[in-house]
């Protein structure tokens, strides 16, 4: 059966007013069929969410097709177990008095060994308890592909962080498809025109991917120049695929899904049209600032594995702001 896709963002952008997150929020409203998990917060571990943010998730829980995923690091399994359970009892904690939207919690640099399968499953299993029934969606980033065992721990997983440059279609279509019906593949450094992205979503659509994000940015500190056309090519593909079906045509693929006008979808497993990429392994974005070499950087990460320290020097996550007194509340972000 053919799943429509969800975007994945991971939003490592602070909020400094009520615009900065806008160019979220103008494709959320302008693809309302279209599910976005969002993941947050990689600078307030042990903390509480300022005004700011506070407005920020505020906001985005007022729509009805946004996952806030909460960012938790584990540094490939060797983080402190009792670090990361503190970590997720703030996410617990800004869910009971402030009523903010975190709808889960998003693992970033989670083990790919079998040996931490025990190690996740510990910490999966506290998240799932903690957060409770409804706010207890699991995400895993190893960012390579994984064993089927980890599968049984999450909601979905990124098994594909790369440059477009890396992205490589056999590796994709290798996967398992009841796997890739709950992967997501994240891609940076994309260098195509909008019709290359459209060819490259319809690709990882036709794969049967539960979730996926291109961006033609190194990081996820700034928003990619193909954004826009990014949400409303993944939004086409899921409507014109979807159950249901519409004008002549619309069939193709599994049980007569596809749907749409004249021809519908008409790809693989229902219609899907393909598309899709992958990010860099090397520091999977991250808790800080950071830019394109940090490591654990703010999602601009894709360093060395190695590195631990949670760089807060976001300078450049919003053009909307430039005065010293937002900079100042970015170093302290």
């Amino acid at each position: 059966m053919v799943l429509p896709a969800f975007v994945f963002l991971p939003l490592y952008m602070y909020p400094y007013n009520s615009t900065s997150w806008s160019t979220l929020t103008t494709s959320i409203v302008a693809n309302p069929d279209l599910k976005f998990h969002v993941v947050v917060a990689p600078n307030l571990a042990f903390t509480d969410p300022d005004v700011n943010y506070v407005a920020g998730l505020t906001n985005l829980s007022s729509y009805t097709n946004v996952l806030t995923l909460g960012y938790v690091y584990t540094s490939y399994g060797d983080r402190d177990v009792l670090e990361i359970e503190a970590e997720i009892d703030k996410y617990v904690g800004w869910n009971s008095p402030n009523e903010l939207p975190i709808g889960g919690i998003f693992f970033d640099e989670s083990p790919s060994n079998n040996s931490t399968f025990s190690y996740m499953s510990n910490l999966t299993t506290y998240a799932k308890a903690s957060l409770g029934a409804g706010k207890d969606y699991i995400s895993l980033n190893p960012g390579v592909a994984v064993d089927a065992s980890f599968y049984t721990l999450a909601d979905s997983i990124n098994v594909f962080e790369e440059s477009y440059a890396n992205f490589n279609v056999t590796a994709l279509t290798s996967l398992d498809n009841t796997l890739l019906a709950k992967s997501t593949y994240a891609i940076h450094d994309f260098t195509g025109s909008t019709t290359e992205q459209t060819a490259l979503v319809s690709q990882l659509a036709s794969a049967n991917l539960a979730g996926m994000f291109i961006t033609t940015q190194p990081g996820y500190t700034e928003w990619s120049s193909l954004w826009s056309s990014f949400c409303s090519e993944v939004n086409t593909l899921n409507l014109g695929n979807g159950t249901g079906g519409g004008g002549g045509g619309g069939g193709g693929g599994n049980g007569g899904h596809g749907g749409g006008s004249g021809g519908g979808g008409g790809g693989n497993n229902g219609g899907h049209g393909g598309g899709g990429g992958g990010v860099n392994n090397g520091g999977h974005g991250g808790h800080g600032g950071g830019g394109n070499n940090g490591g654990h950087g703010g999602g601009g990460g894709y360093g060395d594995d190695d590195d631990e320290e949670c760089d807060d020097d976001d300078d450049d996550e919003d053009d909307d702001d430039d005065d010293d007194e937002d900079e100042d509340e970015n170093d302290e972000y």
